[in-house]
């Protein structure tokens, strides 16, 4: 759907980071995910948009070149105020929760983060309301480039979902075999 662009960027940077939000808006809405300056025809709604507010910012002392912050405005635009603030909060939801969606980051070195303060609040940010029919509720959402000169390849990444929860585990010790099943562990035990 989103960034079928044959003259792609390379995969390394702040632009790993759009390729896999798009992956992630893909998988949860079926929906586009465009940069918020697109010159391109109006799409159908809902859709997403991208802004890098804070392209580059150091985290170390020594401001290494391949380690820094990105910050992105992500907003939800929809026909209706409510789908729209439903959707934004659902993809934030995912980038600060969801394992699945956070291991597509961590396997090449990102670490998504909530901004700080009340940034990742989510919040209106619809222009000229009632004359575009646009309804934009968004928020921003920072991410930690470690290893940035690392350029990757589609092909080798996983965008496999998987949350499966743990059902049981076994341990052994030098006690002896134990078997844990919490689905069986009462309330007053946890």
């Amino acid at each position: 759907m989103a960034l079928e662009n044959s003259s792609r960027p390379k995969l390394t940077k702040n632009y790993l980071i759009v390729f896999i939000l798009a992956k992630i808006v893909d998988q949860l809405f079926k929906c586009p995910f465009l940069p918020v300056q697109n010159s391109g025809r109006q799409t159908k709604y809902p859709f997403f948009t991208y802004q890098m507010i804070d392209a580059h910012k150091y985290s170390t002392g020594d401001n290494r070149p391949d380690q820094f912050y990105c910050r992105f405005q992500l907003d939800c635009h929809a026909v209706d105020q409510f789908e729209a603030n439903d959707m934004a909060g659902d993809l934030l939801d995912a980038l600060a929760n969801r394992r699945g969606f956070r291991h597509w980051f961590e396997q090449v070195n990102v670490v998504p983060q909530l901004a700080e303060g009340n940034r990742s609040d989510i919040r209106n940010h619809t222009l000229l309301q009632g004359i575009n029919y646009d309804n934009d509720y968004g928020f921003y959402f920072d991410f930690l480039i470690s290893h940035a000169d690392t350029v990757y390849q589609a092909s080798d990444l996983n965008f496999e979902f998987d949350e499966s929860d743990i059902g049981s585990i076994k341990t052994q010790g030098s006690v002896g075999k134990h078997f844990i099943d919490i689905n069986n562990i009462k309330k007053e035990e946890i």
